[in-house]
């Protein structure tokens, strides 16, 4: 089931019918928990493809949509997803500011915003998360330290 939304989510990947042993997915228990569909040259809006693998892989922890041609800017439904480990959106047209409620994501430990047009500061919430070790935004006009 989780391989066929796959597919109608990127319908121009080569996925077939065994998804987890893809390039594009792994899984556990049955599950897809990473989908990796960076360098893609994938058009349309961040918030279209994060929300279509949110709403269909509830046990995804891991996220990379890097190396494409994305715009809009990060959906605050990043925020619902508590499981989520990695984020990557790098080089990317995306733009906007890293929603403050990013700091909600409590298993959050992986942030690359490298190569996009994101702006303001950093959130503060970001350094209180337990698990959290990296911020990339290399590249990035994002202002300020991280607090």
């Amino acid at each position: 089931k989780e391989c066929s939304a796959l597919s109608r989510i990127f319908p121009f990947l080569p996925i077939g019918d065994d998804c987890c042993n893809s390039q594009y997915a792994d899984c556990a228990n049955g599950h897809i928990v990473r989908v990796s569909a960076g360098g893609l040259k994938i058009n349309g809006t961040l918030e279209h493809y994060v929300n279509a693998i949110l709403n269909n892989f509830p046990h995804v922890d891991q996220i990379g949509l890097g190396g494409n041609f994305l715009t809009g800017a990060i959906p605050r439904t990043i925020c619902e997803h508590k499981k989520l480990e990695l984020f990557d959106i790098s080089k990317n047209p995306v733009a906007g500011k890293i929603p403050s409620c990013i700091g909600e994501i409590k298993s959050l430990k992986r942030l690359v915003i490298s190569k996009t047009n994101i702006t303001g500061s950093i959130p503060e919430s970001i350094v209180k998360l337990p698990n959290f070790k990296q911020f990339l935004a290399v590249g990035t006009p994002i202002s300020g330290a991280l607090p």
